[in-house]
């Protein structure tokens, strides 16, 4: 800086005096609108915290309510499952008693018939040494 030059003028002291006599009495500008700004995103932040905890809260309980149901399906599928085979089992135990009753009945009736030709068989036997003689 050369020597000739004054380091500040009176005029520009006081100019300099006024405007931070006004930061003090007024506060700078920007700052006040910087602070309202980062007021309002502390505001948000706590807001989308409490929004999470929320939707956290919510999300565990519908998973937890999911698990419950799939946990029943199981078990009801797998009773079902259980009935079923009781049933084909029953109709299997069924079909088998059906088939042994028809093997009876077979059974049966072939002896009344080899009962009844066995004794038609002596009858005719009779007839035919009387016939040829």
């Amino acid at each position: 800086m050369p020597q000739d030059e004054a380091f500040a003028t009176r005029r520009e002291f006081d100019m300099l005096a006024q405007r931070v006599e006004s930061m003090d009495r007024d506060g700078t500008r920007g700052v006040i609108s910087v602070t309202e700004r980062l007021t309002d995103t502390i505001k948000d932040i706590a807001e989308l915290k409490l929004d999470m905890h929320s939707f956290k809260t919510a999300t565990a309980a519908w998973f937890g309510e999911h698990a419950k149901q799939h946990d029943e399906d199981v078990r009801q599928r797998a009773i079902e499952r259980e009935q079923d085979q009781k049933a084909r089992i029953r109709e299997r135990e069924q079909d088998q008693r059906n088939r042994t009753n028809s093997r009876r009945w077979v059974i049966g009736i072939f002896i009344a018939v080899m009962a009844a030709v066995g004794g038609m068989y002596e009858f005719l036997n009779v007839i035919l040494q009387h016939v040829h003689g």
